[in-house]
């Protein structure tokens, strides 16, 4: 389980046959077996040596993540694993993708950025002021707009989000992962089984 306050921004030096390998930004002490969220996604180390990680990808994690699209030198967002007593920052993310959304619009808001991200799927679990992780980030949801086919919600990214995250790097039409909080999900589907 994680909070969606990014640690550190690893590099991506290959992924083929599903081993992902990834330059973590310092020597953390990690083993093997280990959980690390990478842009949100829970991976369980398989190799690691000095400053290098390799990370073992399912077919799930291919198909419905941005790391199925990943390339060498691509930023990608990394968190460690909560420890029980751990202050939450963020908002509780498990670190299992619902969807992958398209960047459509990117604005300069103040100092901050304002993103406008498209949702196919019109079933997950986005409202206004509710919690999402977009990229593994824990951001809250500013405005939601839905049609028949697709939703877009807006987030705003403060500039320390910017400057400690892969997401300012993000440009229009990229692709983030995003995961819906866990326990608003909950709270939802009991409503509707009741």
């Amino acid at each position: 389980m994680f909070q969606g306050i990014i640690e550190g921004v690893g590099i991506v030096k290959f992924f083929k046959a599903r081993r992902l390998k990834i330059k973590l930004p310092r020597k953390w002490a990690m083993r093997r077996g280990e959980s690390l969220a990478v842009n949100g996604v829970c991976l369980s180390v398989v190799q690691k040596y000095q400053n290098m990680a390799e990370f073992d990808a399912g077919q799930e994690t291919i198909q419905i993540t941005n790391l199925g699209r990943a390339k060498a030198g691509d930023r990608v967002n990394l968190e460690r694993s909560l420890k029980f007593g751990q202050r939450i920052s963020g908002h509780l993310v498990l670190g299992h993708v619902d969807a992958m959304a398209q960047l459509k619009g990117r604005r300069r808001q103040g100092n901050s950025l304002i993103f406008e991200i498209l949702v196919e799927d019109q079933s997950l679990c986005v409202v206004p002021k509710g919690s999402i992780a977009i990229d593994g980030i824990s951001l809250t949801i500013n405005r939601v707009a839905r049609s028949k086919k697709r939703m877009i919600f807006d987030v705003c990214l403060i500039p320390e989000t910017v400057k400690r995250t892969a997401l300012g790097f993000r440009r229009v039409g990229d692709w983030v992962n995003i995961e819906t909080d866990y326990l608003a999900r909950a709270v939802i589907d009991r409503d509707f089984r009741s």
